[in-house]
């Protein structure tokens, strides 16, 4: 019962969206009943199981859930086929958590771990651009929910992506992107923190046009 008590106060404190650093959590906004994901086959996306409705299906009523995970237990990867791109040619991500914990433990995710999303770095005098976020995530009207994982059982997903310069960023040169994995766990101190991997790629544009010299002041 303290795990299903904690997961109640998580979803109190699950709150923001995406942020404008490659490196801040991006915490979702719910949390429903326990369920065990489907391990990564391969490289296929894994198709969590779902109850009516879409949402993760949970125990039977009154059985408590296995304990949180412990960030030192979890590996979480991010990873693309390439490090660099032309516009237009195809981005493949995969990304995957597995936990080393001898028993079986919950995370915190979207419909199917480990939720997953790309920002373009700052251009000089510009702002961060989000361009991409995992399709389960999307899809998963129900918010967050919490995830068991089995011990040495990756779960994980594969997706694509046309690459593109980043809308309303620079046109031109070449835009920097950081991929990113994560899940949540509700810490000792009351505090919701994500375990992350990361992993770095770049989109080439056209050249840009070389600056027209200025003349003397007159």
């Amino acid at each position: 019962m303290v795990g299903g008590l904690l997961l109640g106060v998580a979803a109190t404190l699950l709150i923001g969206s995406v942020g404008t650093h490659p490196q801040q959590a991006r915490p979702p906004s719910g949390v429903q009943a326990p369920a065990e994901g489907t391990p990564l086959p391969g490289a296929a996306s894994p198709i969590p199981p779902t109850g009516s409705g879409g949402a993760a299906a949970g125990p039977a009523s009154g059985q408590a859930g296995p304990p949180a995970c412990a960030p030192a237990d979890l590996s979480v990867s991010a990873t693309t086929d390439r490090a660099r791109y032309q516009p237009g040619q195809t981005v493949t991500m995969r990304s995957s958590v597995v936990s080393r914990a001898a028993h079986a433990c919950t995370v915190l995710a979207r419909c199917a771990p480990p939720d997953v999303h790309a920002i373009f770095r700052p251009a000089p005098g510009g702002h961060s651009v989000d361009w991409y976020e995992s399709s389960q995530g999307r899809a998963c009207a129900q918010g967050v929910a919490a995830h068991v994982l089995q011990p040495g059982r990756a779960m994980g997903e594969s997706d694509t992506r046309v690459a593109s310069m980043p809308a309303g960023g620079q046109s031109c040169g070449t835009a920097v992107a950081d991929l990113t994995a994560q899940v949540f766990l509700l810490g000792a101190d009351a505090f919701v923190h994500a375990v992350q991997g990361t992993s770095t790629f770049s989109v080439a544009g056209p050249a840009c046009p070389s600056p027209t010299p200025k003349g003397p002041l007159r």
